[in-house]
C-alpha cells in the first residue's frame, strides 16, 4: 500500500522509504542534522532585534543554517557545518535584510535534539534549563559544552533520546 502526501507537498527532495514493520511506504520529509558549529548572533543596532529575528528565522526556513533560541537569554544560537555558511548568512543579513550582524563563539560545542516520552523530556529539560532552547519548529533542543557532556547526560537520563538528526515536515 503506497500513501502519498498532497500533492502540494511533494517537492524533488522528498525521500521514499519502505517501514519494515508496516509494510507500507511513507514518505519523509528533509532531514536536519546537528551543527558542527554554533555561534551566537547580534545586530550591531540593538533597535533592529525584531528584524534579525525575522531574518534568522526566514534563513532558518530556508535551510541555510540552523537557529536555537536558548530558553534562558536573549541571544540566538545558529548552528552551521561550516565557517562558510556564516559568512554567506551575514553577507544575505547585510544585503537582503539591511542587518549588520556581529558573530561570536557560543558557550557550547554540540546541539542534539530531545526525544523519548513527553514527561521524561519535561524532567530533563527542566533539571537543564540553563542548557536548553528551542529550534525554528519549537522541539526541545540540549546545547552541550561538549560530546562527552551529552555520553554523560545520556548515562543519566537514558529514558530521553539526544538525537543527532531530525526529520523537518
Amino acid at each position: 500500500m503506497i500513501r502519498r502526501p498532497p500533492r502540494s507537498t511533494l517537492f524533488p527532495y522528498t525521500t521514499l522509504f519502505r517501514s519494515s514493520e508496516t509494510g507500507t511506504l511513507r514518505f519523509a520529509g528533509l532531514p536536519n542534522f546537528a551543527p558542527e558549529i554554533l555561534q551566537r548572533v547580534r545586530v550591531k543596532d540593538p533597535l533592529k532585534a525584531k528584524h534579525l529575528k525575522k531574518a534568522l528565522e526566514g534563513l532558518a526556513e530556508e535551510g541555510v543554517t540552523q537557529l536555537f533560541r536558548p530558553n534562558i537569554g536573549a541571544d540566538f544560537i545558529v548552528g552551521a557545518v561550516g565557517q562558510l555558511q556564516f559568512e554567506v548568512m551575514a553577507d544575505r543579513l547585510a544585503n537582503e535584510y539591511q542587518l549588520e550582524v556581529a558573530f561570536e563563539p557560543a558557550p557550547y560545542a554540540e546541539a542534539r535534539w530531545l526525544g523519548g516520552e513527553k514527561v521524561d523530556v519535561e524532567d530533563f529539560a527542566g533539571k537543564h534549563r540553563g542548557a536548553m532552547a528551542s529550534d525554528i519548529d519549537e522541539q526541545p533542543v540540549f546545547l552541550a559544552k561538549s560530546s562527552w557532556e551529552i555520553g554523560y547526560v545520556a548515562e543519566r537520563y537514558p529514558k530521553v533520546r539526544f538525537e543527532r538528526s531530525k526529520e523537518r515536515a
